[in-house]
């Protein structure tokens, strides 16, 4: 545990940090970095992680919760290079602050196996150029989601797309699929794929529901919107 404002890690350069607790968990209280430099940041619970200021450039973030959830409450965040974070359980950014970015060609990539993965309001998950891809076992609810270039895939395997903010890339495809239902919930849920990106939304058991003034735009590609049961747009 690093327990206060002043616990931090720091490897200045290119020396990698590597964390590891086994069978327990790892938490860093309000304010504590781990700052990999220029190196990768590997961080390994047997069970949970609740994590605050998490960052390095040019090389890799992995955060894996062997059996618990990961909890960020502050940025993630590194350019050129990839964030990877998977739980077992529930993956959730807990406010505003909670920013996953990965400037560059990066992909992000963010699995909750067997739970929920939650964006609070104003929270943002960048991928810079990269591709995002958004996984859970059950509900995702999402707010600011982003990329370049690059594609957007996001799924709930047993459980809705919940959208409280933009979805949006560029010349690349998004691809939405709930096994309920998928809700864009006020007027700033736009998806958007600008130039030749497709868009593909599906709730494969329930409802696609757009609130007022919520856009789904193709750009100059095909728009492909598909609900096992109703469709309010």
């Amino acid at each position: 545990a690093f327990d206060n404002d002043e616990a931090d890690v720091l490897s200045s350069g290119s020396g990698e940090i590597e964390i590891i607790a086994t069978a327990g968990n790892i938490t860093q209280a309000n304010g504590s970095t781990i700052d990999g430099g220029s190196g990768k940041v590997a961080l390994t619970a047997g069970d949970s992680q609740t994590l605050d200021q998490v960052k390095t450039s040019g090389a890799d973030i992995a955060i894996t919760a062997q059996n618990g959830s990961v909890t960020a409450k502050d940025f993630i965040t590194t350019s050129g290079a990839k964030i990877g974070i998977k739980a077992a359980q529930n993956v959730a950014f807990d406010n505003d602050e909670a920013d996953v970015t990965s400037t560059g060609s990066g992909d992000v990539t963010i699995t909750a196996t067997a739970g929920d993965l939650y964006q609070e309001d104003e929270s943002t998950i960048d991928g810079g150029t990269g591709k995002v891809t958004l996984t859970a076992g059950k509900k995702v609810t999402l707010d600011q989601v982003q990329t370049s270039a690059a594609a957007v895939k996001i799924t709930a395997q047993a459980g809705d797309v919940v959208a409280n903010d933009f979805i949006m890339t560029s010349d690349a495809a998004i691809e939405i699929t709930g096994d309920n239902d998928v809700s864009f919930t006020n007027g700033l849920s736009d998806v958007t794929s600008s130039g030749t990106g497709a868009v593909t939304i599906i709730a494969t058991k329930g409802n696609i529901t757009q609130a007022n003034g919520s856009t789904i735009d193709g750009g100059s590609d095909r728009v492909t919107l598909t609900a096992g049961d109703s469709q309010t747009l």
